[in-house]
């Protein structure tokens, strides 16, 4: 059985063809991986957020306790959480994870409450990982840092000025004086009768 040079020549080009179809589908495949990790990693963020703000909204908690927690769920966040490790100092008390070591793969952000830095949230990784945008963090990691930095603020700042208002009304409430509250055009709104 003879085979035309021409039908060869056919065949080789169908063949060519079909290669150049299943390369277009593995570079979109390639793509849609890259996507997909992509998506992963945000997804990832956006969960140590949202379960920031679920703790911080916890009102029975104590601030220790917050700050534990929020140490136990940034690792997760980060982009290889099994090799990651996280420390909070806060007002000279160190909260960190079991496994924090300082390390040559880390970043940090300072926790700032009424224009003081009282304390720095670091996240470390205990060995070398590909480079990224900020050695080996993404760059989405660093403005995560930096968020849970400012909620960590944030939550301090709402810690204390509830304290002080509590401690405000048991000044108001335990005193024999008459101390009235009066709005801006002399009508009385509070007093402690």
């Amino acid at each position: 059985m003879s085979v035309s040079p021409e039908s060869l020549v056919t065949e080789v080009e169908l063949l060519r063809n079909r290669v150049v179809e299943l390369e277009a589908q593995l570079l979109d495949r390639a793509d849609a991986s890259g996507v997909i990790a992509r998506l992963r990693e945000r997804v990832k963020e956006l969960s140590t957020l949202y379960r920031e703000s679920y703790l911080a909204d916890q009102t029975r908690s104590t601030p220790e306790d917050y700050f534990y927690e929020i140490v136990a769920l940034l690792p997760p966040g980060w982009q290889y959480p099994e090799d990651c490790c996280a420390r909070l100092l806060v007002n000279g008390q160190t909260y960190a994870t079991p496994n924090f070591v300082e390390s040559a793969w880390q970043q940090s952000c300072t926790v700032v409450v009424q224009g003081r830095e009282i304390g720095m949230v670091t996240v470390a990784y205990l060995s070398a990982h590909p480079p990224a945008d900020e050695g080996p963090f993404l760059a989405e990691e660093r403005s995560l840092i930096n968020e849970i930095a400012k909620r960590i603020g944030q939550f301090i700042e709402r810690r204390q000025t509830e304290t002080a208002r509590r401690h405000l009304a048991a000044i108001v409430e335990s005193t024999e004086d008459a101390i009235l509250s009066e709005s801006l055009d002399g009508i009385v709104q509070t007093w402690n009768a």
